[in-house]
Formats: structure tokens, sequence, C-alpha cells
């Protein structure tokens, strides 16, 4: 995948807040994710992003072998069946802005979901088993 596909499908480091709003609306309004309970941000390089594959597990900033069950990502704490379209604009706003120190180099930062998943070891980490990317242009 080129990096403009990748930004134009996933990317949501320079989203206005109006964009957002978008987003949680799309979210809060599509009856397919009132399953997805476990939503988070994830940044990765664009070229990785075609097959999400099983995070590995992170000791003392070196990364081990011991792969994860899912996909690690920043806890959005958005609750798919519960929250209105405001609460899920604030709640994904909050983590887009609390997890840019995941996004640097060429990692981009994207919004991962799943119907299952885990609480990570690490503060507001969840692991998301076999996630989605949603493609924020059909929040547009």
């Amino acid at each position: 995948m080129s990096i403009k596909s990748f930004d134009e499908m996933y990317d949501i480091s320079n989203l206005s807040t109006d964009n957002i709003f978008k987003i949680a609306k799309y979210i809060a309004n599509n009856d397919d994710f009132s399953d997805y309970t476990f939503i988070g941000i994830r940044a990765i390089e664009p070229e990785y992003a075609e097959e999400l594959r099983p995070s590995y597990r992170w000791d003392d900033g070196e990364m081990t072998d011991e792969q994860l069950n899912g996909v690690s990502a920043y806890n959005t704490d958005i609750d798919t069946v519960w929250d209105d379209v405001d609460t899920i604009a604030d709640k994904l706003s909050n983590a887009i802005e609390s997890s840019k120190c995941y996004v640097f180099g060429s990692r981009k930062p994207f919004i991962v979901m799943g119907t299952d998943g885990e609480g990570g070891e690490d503060i507001n980490e969840i692991i998301i088993y076999d996630p989605i990317i949603l493609d924020i242009r059909k929040c547009r």
C-alpha cells in the first residue's frame, strides 16, 4: 500500500474537530459496530498495515519474542452501545492526543477495532483480537 493510500484511508494524525465528530457519528450510527467493544489507536509503519499481525511483549523498552494474543493499541474507552456521539468524539479526541507518544518516525496512527480482546500490561493498553482498521473515508 502506498503512503498516500494509507493516509487517505486510515491516518488520523491531522484530523480536525469536525472530522473527529464525523468519525464518532459514523461509529455511533453504524449497527455493524455495536459488537466492537475494543476500540483503540494503533501506530505503525504504513507498509505493515495491510495485515495486522499480533504484537509482541516489551520488557524495559526491549521487544521480547513473546507474541501477544492480538494487536496492542491505546484504549479509547469508547462504549459503542452506551456512548452518544459527543461522548465518542470526546473519547476519540482524547485518545488521539494521549497516544501521540507512540507516533514517531514513519509510524502513522489509525483506529483499530475488534469484537474481543483483553487489557494489556501498560496503562491504557488493550490487546485486540482479529482487529479491523477503520477506513475513515467512509466517515466523511
